[in-house]
């Protein structure tokens, strides 16, 4: 709080400022969050977007120090360079506006703070904290800015990314970990800020929806009066009191409940496919035929063999008469030709194996399944997967603060981004017991939900946002939990 904000207070308070010994005994993480905070507040009290575009890039100084900030905003789908330090006015024709112009519309898939050094320190970020193509940008400008670090803040309003706030060090001085960390996490407020100012100047009439100032000397009517106190109730009824379906749910995907998948059952190559991906199957129906040449060869090596020993089970019986020793022999030669027969009938009895059948009626779902032709499988291996239509549910993944309430045998409904005003009904039948972390959506649970009336139309991989009905309570329950969740975040950093 500055001595200007003060002296405009109602109370009659005389304070101090506190002199460099006192600003020298705050520790370093309660300066950060006061500053944090006043510098917050100076953002959402800013009349209009330029000064809003001023105070981001220049006054945000007495937070963190750097040599030069950068703002890109991304909104109506256009990525634009838009202020920056000590720059009242951007030259569309200079070099340096073209070059950050060129970085900006490379940045939308940034959506966390990330410090920048080096080309090798780059390298150990993975593709889900900073795409190649960014990466590759980010770099091309550090070297044509001549920056030794590169501090980039998204600024996400309501999981909506609407700018980045760059901020550049030269001389190799690292900026301090308190003061990063106070940055990004006050960025969502400075996004906040930035959706109202944005918002007011292309409809500049809502600003009059919020308007509280009112001419001293026009008084309220009684009537006035009564019908404020009456809808001051409601809304506190509806607030409190008024009991609301509580929702939760997050992005959703169309999947088999069971795999059903097609297996070579011998060794050999694929010589045959008649099936496409998506192509309908009947049960039994043969989907591709291994190469038999192979087999061919051992049936006629089988059957060459049995017969020479044949034929010689039958010569050495004719000389038993006259040497009593080929008869031995000749039961040796019987027995040898007993094998080679068994071996013959295995070979041959192979041979109903070569077809691929399909196990279920249903769909083939795997991808580029014609371009197995002349791959070689193991028995026992699986060849394709097929879908059977009407064993199809839905996998919803919630966020890891939403998943508390739900539970087995609740309602929910699907809206596909095929037919986005159409609601399928759905039944959920499994909770996963462990979150997984997925790119974009952080750490979700698995919640898969049955249909209770199957549609026809379905196909798996179908996209869309599955909603669950876990209880009725008032809106005061739900914003709580949402309000803290959020506080338990932000805390974490201080």
């Amino acid at each position: 709080m500055t001595k200007d904000d003060i002296g405009r207070t109602a109370l009659p308070v005389q304070v101090a400022e506190p002199g460099p010994t006192d600003m020298e005994q705050v520790p370093p993480k309660q300066k950060a969050l006061a500053l944090g905070l006043e510098f917050s507040k100076r953002a959402l009290e800013a009349e209009s977007l330029d000064e809003l575009f001023f105070i981001l890039t220049n006054d945000i100084r007495a937070l963190v120090e750097f040599d030069r900030a950068l703002l890109v905003t991304h909104f109506g789908g256009k990525s634009s360079f838009v202020a920056a330090s000590n720059q009242p006015i951007l030259q569309a024709k200079h070099k340096f506006v073209k070059e950050v112009n060129a970085l900006a519309e490379h940045l939308s898939g940034i959506e966390r703070g990330i410090l920048l050094s080096s080309e090798a320190e780059a390298g150990k970020l993975s593709e889900d904290e900073l795409p190649s193509i960014a990466r590759e940008h980010l770099l091309s400008y550090m070297k044509f800015s001549s920056c030794s670090y590169l501090l980039c803040v998204p600024l996400k309003y309501n999981k909506d990314l609407l700018g980045h706030l760059l901020l550049e060090f030269h001389e190799n001085t690292l900026p301090g970990q308190i003061e990063i960390l106070a940055v990004l996490s006050i960025a969502p407020l400075f996004a906040s800020a930035l959706a109202e100012k944005w918002l007011f100047q292309q409809k500049p009439g809502l600003r009059g929806l919020i308007s509280t100032q009112r001419e001293s000397r026009h008084r309220l009517r009684p009537k006035t009066f009564a019908a404020a106190a009456v809808l001051s109730l409601l809304l506190v009824a509806v607030f409190f009191l008024l009991p609301v379906d509580h929702t939760v749910g997050g992005e959703a995907e169309v999947a088999p409940r069971d795999k059903h998948m097609a297996f070579v059952k011998i060794d050999g190559l694929v010589d045959q496919i008649n099936v496409k991906e998506d192509s309908r199957v009947e049960k039994g129906q043969v989907l591709a035929v291994l190469d038999k040449k192979e087999l061919e060869h051992e049936i006629k090596t089988a059957e060459r063999k049995f017969e020479v020993l044949t034929n010689e089970m039958i010569l050495l019986r004719r000389e038993s008469g006259q040497d009593p020793a080929k008869l031995a022999e000749s039961k040796v030669a019987e027995l040898k030709r007993k094998s080679a027969w068994e071996e013959l009938e295995y070979l041959k009895w192979k041979t109903r194996f070569l077809e691929v059948k399909s196990p279920v009626s249903g769909v083939v779902v795997t991808k580029e399944i014609d371009a197995l032709v002349g791959k070689k499988f193991k028995a026992g291996e699986p060849f394709c997967e097929i879908a059977a239509p009407g064993e199809l549910w839905v996998t919803a993944y919630v966020p890891e603060d939403r998943i508390s309430p739900v539970k087995k045998g609740q309602p929910a409904t699907v809206y596909l981004n095929n037919q986005p005003g159409k609601a399928y009904h759905l039944k959920v039948e499994e909770i996963a017991p462990v979150a997984q972390v997925m790119p974009r959506l952080g750490n979700v649970y698995r919640v898969r939900a049955s249909f209770v009336e199957p549609p026809k139309d379905l196909k798996v991989g179908m996209k869309g946002i599955g909603k669950i009905t876990t209880e009725r309570t008032s809106l005061y329950s739900i914003v709580g939990r949402r309000l803290l969740a959020r506080w338990n975040q932000l805390s974490i950093h201080f």
